[in-house]
């Protein structure tokens, strides 16, 4: 089990253009990056995207799903607090993977749409990063497993 859940890893990529449909309103109409906590990223848009038809009810760890069920082991770890605004989780994986100190820089180029986002793939992929894998529990871990 230990194994499986190890490979279970997100790209940068994939949560940058995850990133992209939440504030395109495509996976969650409600989300409001500057009120929006990961508890209500992972209610609204994670689990819904996780859902498996053949599960009655249950599905899978989005990262299963964005992988194809594939093994993705993941380069670190990312912990995080449910309670927290879900644009702090993403701006600072997205800063620690470009060797900032900070992330208030990466959180406004977030709050930038797709100019922001663009300029974001633009310098991970120039840092060589862009497909790097984290592990977060919020995309990791089956989220139906619990409910």
């Amino acid at each position: 089990k230990a194994e499986e859940l190890a490979d279970r890893g997100v790209s940068l990529g994939a949560l940058l253009e995850f990133w992209g449909q939440l504030d395109e309103g495509a996976v969650m109409p409600s989300f409001d990056p500057t009120r929006s906590t990961t508890a209500d990223v992972v209610r609204q848009a994670v689990i819904p995207l996780s859902r498996d038809a053949d599960a009655e009810g249950g599905g899978r760890a989005l990262a299963s799903v964005w992988s194809g069920g594939r093994p993705l082991r993941a380069a670190c770890m990312v912990t995080h607090a449910w309670a927290n605004l879900f644009v702090h989780l993403v701006a600072g994986v997205l800063a620690d993977f470009l060797g900032l100190d900070c992330y208030e820089d990466v959180q406004q180029k977030l709050l930038r749409g797709q100019a922001g986002r663009d300029a974001l793939a633009d310098e991970l992929r120039l840092n060589g990063v862009l497909n790097s894998v984290v592990w977060i529990c919020a995309f990791s871990v089956n989220q139906h497993a619990g409910i």
